[in-house]
């Protein structure tokens, strides 16, 4: 029924709020005139049900949508308009279905009509609805037609099944035959239903947004639904702008030249076909809808770009190939101006033509050609206000990835951010970020960091999972090539995979018919690439690669940026010369497990470690070979340690070591196992080559401490025992405690 009442055009959005404010009142005028209906007859539980179903059928049509905000200042945003989802129509026609029933039984119940002959009228209303209604929506018009009629049975004193069921039967009976017929007349009409008309209009409306150059080809401009889908809206609103001022100006200028026809041919390209964009005259239905350029005077107006007038036609003369074959019989004179914009392209043909012999053709160039410049101001503006509109959405769209991309503090949040804002830009299948490296032999590598491909991508989900990782050298494909030049490629976004090289020759992309390589680069230093792929040819124009070049280079700063972060908190938290924690990282991890243990009750050792006699190293041997020996330290604990475990350089020749997870057997094996594996290396100098030991103090949380100096403390009070007692061993602080106890 929505679709029947797209008529009324920009009354619609009042005729939703009409029954969205009406219905409340029905209700309130319905209810008592059902219960009064009801009361006439000793009421019982089955009146009662009745009542209570028809109360939730009429409390049905109160909830009503209301229109949903437009997308744009000029575009209609009411229950019924044509751009509204079918399923949210399909649910404001049942409801308005249910309101007009409701209401229809209602009546007759207060009426006593049931029996009456006027109850035909409820198989004229059920066939009326349903005629406008989808399958779904039918069947649950019918439906509710027949809930009624059993209710209506039901408040009856004397209930008959057999008037009841030949009501039912006349109702299923009326309503399909209905929809029967409604579908049979839109097959033989060639399917025109009214969803598809409306889907056909909007299309032509596209192809003469096409034709008007509002929009682009729908093969450059696929790509993220959202903004196709904006896009499409504000073309159609532009042509409808269009035509309404192309109408209203041939329209003046045929009463001002009292001309017989005024029709405006158009040209969608440089020497194509020129079409009927408006007409004024009682021949229009005459008219040919698309000329061939070549035919006619119209050949020698595009060629000369200069008006023509042509006067005294014989009779039969076929001279004007706008109109068909035998309909210019009567026309004796023409005026033909050419439409040409700024840059001197012929956009069009503006004619008009007279039954008499003569005419003012001076007069008659000189208004047709203001008229055509008139025509040519209102497609500019429309122009001037999609680009504008486009440019706004670039410019916000760009405006949000830098303002995300800005908050990601590492590389991976950074990847993963600059991929959410490419799929607001542009759709595809699949996508890759990889990072560029220099190694210290100066040879530049690439990595694979990020794959990404759609859920129906089909060859090149597979192709994403299998290249996850992937490292690859210079010169090895378009990625290192677009790398090394900093330009993207290929440089027509197409690909052919029997030609092209991605990644690597032992890696082939397959599957893909649209290709784009973007170089990431920041302060002319090369961060890395951005690939995305298509299944569909043509997916990356002119336009949208240039939005997502200007992405890419903010992408590559903000990689700069997280790198250097990274640096940073390295610098903060890492010790340079051993490369593993820093006394403050190692505080705060320790209140990290600290307060882990205290929540998960699980304990954990810490192990506090020194190098025995380091100053006499250092003396001996001097500080570069010092440095040395913690160097190879580190790099011990390293290889022996878990990756859960956590190494931190506590100060000086000083270790320290948290083992999460692990009771105290586990921590001496551990401290063991750290004692021979430094006691094992052997150290080179100008003095000849040496040894050095370890000694080892351990403490338990929570058994020996619960917080972190006292924990830090007790194991310290364990290692200076290790120490006073030999050296190059480890002890426990309990196992220490007992000791002194003993003496």
């Amino acid at each position: 029924m929505s679709t029947a009442l797209h008529s009324l055009g920009d009354d619609d959005a009042i005729l939703a709020w009409a029954l969205r404010l009406a219905s409340p009142l029905l209700c309130a005028v319905t209810i008592p005139l059902l219960a009064g209906g009801f009361f006439r007859q000793p009421f019982g539980w089955a009146h009662a049900g009745a009542l209570g179903g028809l109360l939730i059928g009429t409390a049905l049509t109160m909830t009503l949508p209301t229109p949903r905000p437009a997308l744009s200042p000029r575009a209609p945003a009411d229950p019924f308009s044509p751009r509204a989802s079918g399923a949210r129509r399909a649910v404001v026609d049942i409801k308005l279905s249910a309101l007009l029933l409701v209401t229809a039984y209602a009546f007759l119940q207060l009426s006593g009509a049931l029996a009456e002959p006027t109850y035909a009228l409820v198989y004229l209303l059920v066939a009326f609805l349903v005629t406008f209604q989808g399958l779904g929506a039918a069947i649950t018009v019918v439906a509710l037609a027949l809930a009624l009629e059993g209710v209506s049975w039901w408040s009856q004193p004397a209930p008959a099944w057999t008037s009841t069921a030949m009501h039912a039967g006349f109702i299923v009976s009326f309503g399909g035959l209905s929809l029967i017929f409604t579908r049979w007349d839109r097959a033989r009409r060639g399917g025109a239903s009214p969803a598809r008309a409306t889907s056909d209009t909007t299309l032509q409306m596209l192809e003469s947004a096409r034709a008007l150059r509002l929009s682009a080809a729908r093969g450059d401009e696929e790509g993220a639904v959202s903004r196709e889908r904006a896009e499409e809206e504000l073309a159609v609103e532009a042509v409808e702008a269009i035509t309404s001022v192309i109408d209203a100006h041939l329209k003046l200028l045929r009463t001002g030249l009292g001309c017989n026809m005024v029709v405006l041919l158009w040209s969608e390209e440089q020497g194509s076909e020129l079409r009927v964009r408006g007409a004024a005259g009682p021949s229009r239905g005459e008219l040919v809808q698309a000329t061939p350029p070549g035919q006619g005077a119209l050949a020698g107006i595009m060629r000369r770009r200069e008006p023509m007038t042509l006067e005294g036609l014989t009779e039969g003369e076929e001279r004007l190939s706008y109109y068909e074959v035998g309909h210019a019989a009567g026309v004796r004179s023409f005026v033909g101006v050419p439409v040409v914009d700024d840059t001197g392209e012929l956009c069009g043909i503006l004619c008009a033509d007279w039954g008499a012999a003569r005419v003012p053709a001076t007069d008659a160039v000189r208004a047709m050609t203001e008229t055509g410049d008139a025509i040519l101001r209102a497609i500019w503006t429309e122009r001037l206000f999609l680009s504008m509109e486009k440019t706004r959405y670039e410019v916000g769209r760009l405006y949000e990835a830098s303002k995300r991309l800005n908050q990601a503090l590492t590389p991976g949040q950074v990847y993963e951010v600059a991929l959410a804002c490419v799929e607001g830009i542009c759709r595809y299948d699949f996508a890759a970020f990889v990072r560029t490296h220099e190694a210290d032999d100066g040879r530049v590598g690439h990595e694979v960091v990020l794959t990404r491909a759609s859920k129906g991508a089909g060859v090149l989900r597979g192709y994403a999972e299998r290249l996850a990782g992937a490292t690859f050298a210079k010169n090895t494909g378009l990625v290192s090539m677009a790398v090394e030049m900093g330009r993207y490629l290929p440089y027509n976004g197409a690909y052919d995979e029997g030609r092209s090289v991605v990644f690597t020759r032992e890696r082939p992309l397959r599957g893909a018919r649209s290709l784009l390589v973007l170089p990431m680069v920041a302060q002319d230093k090369a961060m890395g690439a951005c690939v995305l792929a298509c299944a569909e040819p043509g997916q990356f124009p002119d336009g949208r690669r240039k939005l997502l070049e200007v992405l890419a280079t903010q992408v590559a700063i903000s990689l700069q940026n997280a790198r250097m972060y990274e640096q940073m908190e390295q610098m903060a938290t890492i010790d340079g010369l051993t490369q593993l924690h820093n006394r403050r990282a190692f505080g705060q991890k320790l209140s990290e497990v600290v307060a882990r243990g205290q929540r998960s009750e699980q304990p954990f050792c810490m192990l506090l470690t020194d190098i025995d006699h380091f100053k006499s190293i250092n003396d001996t041997y001097g500080h570069p070979v010092g440095d040395e020996v913690l160097r190879q330290v580190s790099r011990t604990f390293q290889e022996e340690l878990r990756q859960t475990d956590i190494a931190a350089r506590y100060g000086g020749e000083e270790f320290a070591i948290i083992l999460e997870g692990t009771d105290l057997e586990g921590a001496l094996q551990i401290g063991e196992r750290l004692r021979e594996a430094v006691a094992a290396l052997r150290f080179s100098s100008l003095k000849g080559t040496f040894q050095i030991t370890m000694s080892f103090g351990v403490a338990r949380c929570p058994q020996d401490a619960d917080e972190e100096d006292a924990l830090i403390e007790c194991a310290d009070q364990a290692l200076y025992y290790a120490k006073e007692h030999g050296r190059n061993q480890v002890r426990a602080w309990d196992a220490v405690q007992r000791l002194k106890a003993q003496g």
